[in-house]
């Protein structure tokens, strides 16, 4: 038996076996639900009478639609019909729903949609209820397709706008953000006034019906989930829960702040921190030990690379964050596309919540992105690149696939590339803090550096970044020894952080520094070294008072942001990063009141740096890129 065949024997068991597992499970925590369901008063009129509707309802909460369904029309009648995928998934959902009284028409918008949809319409035409995720199976998360209209419009049925809240529950990291009610939650169902859909009207009509049901469902998950969270809050549980997330919140900060002071050799060492240090040595040089390792198979070829079909830049670096990744990557981009190259930014967008699929975050697709589901730095790349698309994937490879396939560009730029071997790239370009001494520091967990100094040996570039505007005036006079790792030919760049000014977080419209004298300013950051924003504060002439310090790539919530508009209130201004500040876009701010810190990068010695790309064969000089357009 080959591999296809035991893969279609798993599936063949696997499909009998799951749904009815899935169903009992669905009943079982049905049954433990306190539901509070709400029934519109037109809507219960068509329920009372019989009439078949269409339910719409976001694609990460049908899991428990069945029962709810069941329970509040479905007991007597036709049977109601949903849209499920072709794919083996929509086969175990199809399994598992049929017990409820609920038939699928197999299809979706990738295959076989045509074919399922006027099947639903038939349907819905016999008298059947529908059931449809206008933003399934693959998203856009909370985007109505045209479907559901396009049914509601042929069959003149009207849409029941559906939706659920329940607390407790899990969220899964996918892509619709699935969610679970836990057993006994309390769960807020609402069947809305019905939206009815014209039987005629023009395309700019069609299109205008399709986005106020659109916004009608947003709106009516919204009111769930705000009553979700009020009667959570009104429950005997909430107070020992804020306390558990409160001593949870105190034992990360104090273990981030053991860390900081262990990484940092000036700091003064406690027991404690003495104690951290030695438990957390021989972990490190184990973790150094494998990726000198990995490193060493990469460079003979033990282990393989990938290629683009493409120049590929990596812009990377040694140390756990506050390298100044970001704002170089920004820099390089915008000279590249200057130069006259088609640039792809390439970046894994730690720390976002959908990491599934590959993101391209062009202009367009930026408005209709969280920085949630992106990650933060892309998504500001991407906000102040809008020449460049971000790729946005974990597996970067698959990636440069993709881009190839949409895109058509001329070289990719690999953003913190340094460590990611599996793609190969022409030009490693490899960033160091340079007001830090990194020849004390040691490796994961012990210390801040991702891999040993040994490493910079294959760096095509050092960068050394000053994020201050001070410190070194160039490597050649730093006394720390860590250069000597270097080889001969590598050559070393001085960077410059540079501050420009503050614009305000929900206009992003520019602050006169002079308007800020004499007042009262907090500031906050969630990134890796939060000293440095600290000192560029300072160092831009502002008197900093309060200050909150959060983790590196900190996702801001609801408790946080009324933290802030406490240190807020007790200041004029709240000032930020600009990485920080693209979290906040979700949150009502006091307009004029929340700032960021815009950065620029200054380069010495630039003309050499691009000469060094130019003969590594990486660029084509800017005046043979004229010749060949104008050949």
């Amino acid at each position: 038996m080959d591999r296809k065949q035991r893969k279609e024997l798993r599936r063949k068991w696997l499909a009998r076996l799951l749904p009815p597992v899935a169903t009992l499970l669905i009943r079982l925590i049905s049954l433990t639900l306190r539901l509070r369901i709400h029934v519109a008063e037109e809507t219960w009129k068509i329920f009372e009478a019989g009439e078949p509707v269409i339910f719409g309802f976001w694609h990460g909460r049908m899991i428990i639609m069945p029962p709810v369904w069941r329970k509040v029309c479905g007991k007597q009648g036709k049977p109601a019909w949903i849209m499920v995928s072709q794919h083996w998934d929509g086969e175990l959902i199809t399994r598992t729903v049929k017990p409820f009284g609920i038939l699928a028409a197999r299809g979706s918008t990738t295959r076989g949609g045509r074919e399922a949809l006027q099947g639903l319409i038939e349907k819905a035409c016999q008298g059947h209820t529908i059931g449809i995720t206008p933003d399934g199976p693959k998203g856009p998360r909370y985007t109505v397709q045209p479907g559901v209209v396009r049914i509601a419009q042929l069959s003149g049925m009207p849409i029941i706008p559906l939706t659920w809240a329940a607390q407790p529950r899990v969220v899964a990291s996918s892509w619709d953000h699935f969610q679970i009610p836990l057993p006994f939650s309390r769960v807020s169902v609402i069947f809305d006034e019905p939206f009815r859909v014209p039987a005629g009207g023009t395309e700019e009509e069609y299109e205008a019906c399709r986005a106020r049901l659109e916004e009608r469902i947003g709106n009516v998950t919204d009111r769930m989930e705000a009553e979700a969270q009020a009667r959570r809050e009104e429950g005997g549980l909430a107070a020992l829960g804020k306390w558990c997330s409160g001593a949870v919140n105190r034992i990360e900060e104090g273990l981030r702040n053991a860390l900081q002071k262990l990484w940092t050799p000036s700091s003064a060492k406690s027991t404690g921190s003495l104690v951290l240090g030695m438990l957390l040595t021989p972990p490190s040089w184990i973790y150094s030990l494998v990726l000198r390792l990995r490193r060493e198979l990469y460079r003979r070829g033990i282990l393989e690379t990938k290629q683009a079909g493409l120049p590929v830049i990596s812009i990377g670096g040694v140390r756990v964050g506050g390298s100044g990744k970001t704002p170089f990557a920004m820099w390089m981009a915008r000279k590249l596309t200057e130069r006259g190259s088609r640039v792809v930014l390439l970046t894994r967008g730690y720390g976002r919540q959908s990491k599934e699929d590959t993101i391209l975050l062009t202009p367009q697709e930026l408005a209709r992105q969280d920085p949630r589901d992106c990650g933060d730095e892309p998504y500001l790349l991407a906000q102040n690149l809008p020449d460049v698309t971000v790729a946005v994937d974990g597996d970067r490879v698959r990636a440069t696939t993709l881009a190839k396939q949409w895109l058509s560009p001329d070289l990719f730029l690999m953003d913190d590339g340094f460590q990611h071997r599996r793609l190969a790239r022409e030009f490693d370009i490899v960033l160091v803090p340079g007001e830090e001494n990194l020849s004390e520091a040691a490796c994961l967990p012990r210390g801040p550096l991702r891999e040993p100094l040994s490493a910079l040996t294959d760096a095509d570039v050092v960068v050394c970044v000053n994020s201050d505007g001070g410190g070194q005036d160039s490597p050649e006079k730093s006394s720390a020894p860590w250069w000597q790792s270097l080889e001969p030919d590598v050559p070393v760049h001085v960077a410059r952080l540079v501050p420009v000014g503050l614009s305000r977080v929900e206009d992003r419209i520019g602050v006169y520094l002079k308007d800020l004298a004499g007042r009262k300013i907090a500031a906050f950051c969630g990134i890796a070294r939060p000293a440095s924003f600290f000192n560029t504060l300072e160092g831009m002439g502002l008197e900093v008072g309060s200050r909150r310090e959060f983790p590196d790539h900190h996702p801001y919530s609801e408790s946080d942001f009324e933290e802030l508009l406490g240190l807020l209130a007790e200041s004029d201004y709240l000032v930020t990063t600009e990485k920080d500040a693209v979290k906040l876009r979700s949150y009502a701010l006091p307009k004029g009141k929340v700032l960021y810190v815009r950065l620029d990068l200054v380069l010495e010695d630039e003309p050499d740096f691009w000469q060094r790309l130019e003969s590594k064969g990486v660029l084509l000089k800017k005046q043979s890129r004229q010749g060949e357009e104008s050949a």
